[in-house]
Parts: C-alpha cells; sequence; structure tokens
C-alpha cells in the first residue's frame, strides 16, 4: 500500500512539474490585429498617395509577464502570383512594454505610390517579442482604393486637412481612430474625450493633450507633414509616462511655461496654418 501511495504521489509532482513548465513557455502568447486604408498623404508640401491605419497588439499571458513588443507594418503587393514588399513601405514602432492582458496601439502612416500593375494590395503587421512568437496579421486593400479623395490644399479634401480640438472633442462619431497613444500611455475614446473636456486650470499638461490629441487625429485622418511629425513626437516625449487629468483620477501637471511653445505649434498645425502642411478643412 506505501509503494502504491508512493507511486501516486510520483505521479502528482511530475504532473505537476509538466504544468509548470508548459506555463512557462507559454509565459507570453500575442495577438495581433490592424485596419488599412487607402489616403492622400501631404507631406512637405508634396502629395502622396498612402496607407494609414491602427497596429494593435495583444499580451495574453498566462502569467505575470510583461512582452516587450516590436511592431512592423509592410506594405505589400502582388501581380498575381503571391505578395512581395514595397520597398520603403514600411513603419516600425517599439520596443513597447506590454502587461498581462494589455494592449499595445499605435498609429501608422505610410506614403508610396500605387502601381497599376499591382493588382491588390495588403499592409502586413508583424508583432514579435523577445519571449513569444511572432503575431501576424493582415488587411487588403486594392489599387481603386487609393485612387481618391486626391489631397490638395483647397481645404475641401477632409482626408488631407486639418481640424481643431473643439472639432474633434464635439463629432467624436468622426474620429478615424478610438485608441490614441499620449506619451508612453494609452487612452480609449471616452478617457480622450474627457481630457478634451477637462478645463485646463493653468495645467500645461492639459493643454499640450488637447492639441496633441487633435494632431493625432490629423494624422491618423491623412494630414500630416514633416514639422506636424516633429512637433508630435516632441509632445509624446515631454508627456513620457505622465497620465492626463482626469483620467485614473491623475492630478499629474506640467508648468504651462514649459508647454506653451509645444501647444501653439501643435494648435497652429490643427488649424491649417504651418506652412508645407495641410490646410484648414472646410467644416
Amino acid at each position: 500500500m506505501l509503494l502504491i501511495h508512493a507511486i501516486k504521489y510520483l505521479a502528482l509532482v511530475a504532473s505537476l512539474s509538466l504544468l509548470s513548465s508548459i506555463a512557462t513557455a507559454q509565459d507570453v502568447a500575442l495577438r495581433s490585429d490592424l485596419s488599412a486604408s487607402c489616403s492622400s498623404v501631404c507631406l512637405s508640401g508634396a502629395v502622396q498617395k498612402g496607407v494609414t491605419g491602427t497596429l494593435l497588439a495583444r499580451n495574453l499571458s498566462l502569467v505575470s509577464s510583461a512582452a516587450n513588443v516590436m511592431m512592423t507594418a509592410q506594405v505589400e503587393y502582388s501581380t498575381g502570383s503571391g505578395f512581395f514588399p514595397v520597398s520603403g513601405a514600411s513603419q516600425s514602432f517599439g520596443p513597447l512594454t506590454v502587461a498581462p492582458n494589455a494592449v499595445a496601439s499605435q498609429i501608422y502612416n505610410i506614403a508610396f505610390t500605387p502601381s497599376p500593375q499591382a493588382l491588390s494590395y495588403r499592409v502586413t503587421l508583424t508583432v514579435t517579442a523577445s519571449n513569444a512568437a511572432a503575431a501576424i496579421s493582415r488587411d487588403p486593400f486594392r489599387f481603386q482604393d487609393c485612387q481618391d479623395p486626391i489631397c490638395t490644399f483647397d481645404n475641401n479634401d477632409p482626408g488631407g486637412c486639418t481640424l481643431t480640438q473643439g472639432y474633434w472633442k464635439n463629432h467624436a462619431q468622426n474620429w478615424p481612430v478610438t485608441v490614441l497613444t499620449l506619451g508612453s500611455v494609452n487612452y480609449a475614446q471616452a478617457e480622450l474625450l474627457a481630457i478634451l473636456n477637462r478645463p485646463v486650470k493653468g495645467n500645461g499638461l492639459v493643454s499640450l493633450a488637447h492639441q496633441l490629441i487633435a494632431a493625432k487625429l490629423n494624422v491618423a485622418n491623412g494630414g500630416t507633414c514633416a514639422t506636424a511629425t516633429a512637433d508630435i513626437a516632441a509632445a509624446d516625449a515631454m508627456i513620457g509616462s505622465l497620465t492626463v487629468p482626469p483620467v485614473n483620477t491623475s492630478t499629474s501637471s506640467l508648468s504651462t511655461s514649459s508647454t506653451s511653445a509645444l501647444v501653439s505649434k501643435l494648435d497652429n498645425f490643427n488649424r491649417g496654418l504651418v506652412a508645407g502642411c495641410p490646410g484648414h478643412c472646410a467644416e
């Protein structure tokens, strides 16, 4: 009888050891998704066709392990015999730290020239992490999808012009994306609207976030330029890991003197007043 109990005990220990090794091997699992749509992109005063959308990577961890994630969007074309990368038409983000059961979100804008010889296109999202396998997703679109609207500077093209933070605050149904990253923190649309409705009251972090939200929505809507890209990056760097009030009852702040220059630059971009950048949309 003692021998039988000993055998059962050893079997139980072996079973638990196996389960432990499986959990460790599956420490981090990734799921990826993206949206892709053709747009007309105005870059430095030049009109280029492009594709824009949102990249998502979720950490499906079985245990409490963060994933250091890299995300790359690549435009590919097909002439009927497989898909091939469009040279220079890619954008990468990361490394991004993604907590268990959390989502990393990035907005991408890739300018390229569609070719009539290509029967179809797709955007391929590749997500990799040091402690997880690659997760790949794809979203196809056609050459014909890239033909209209044409990006112009006559302020009549909603895909190649800009809108103010006041417009985006009052027209949530027109947002091209519903998740944005401010600094290094991701925000859902409801949180972004709460920030837009938050009075500044001397908090430079809030005033900077107002203009940064509008600028990122304008970029996601196809209105962008090199100057705006640089100013948006500078604003993200300034905000860093701070959570913008009132999200999570945050009391974080920045002085208005430290943010005023960037606030003014982004406000001018959002109002269509920056040379070489899209004009303001006809609302």
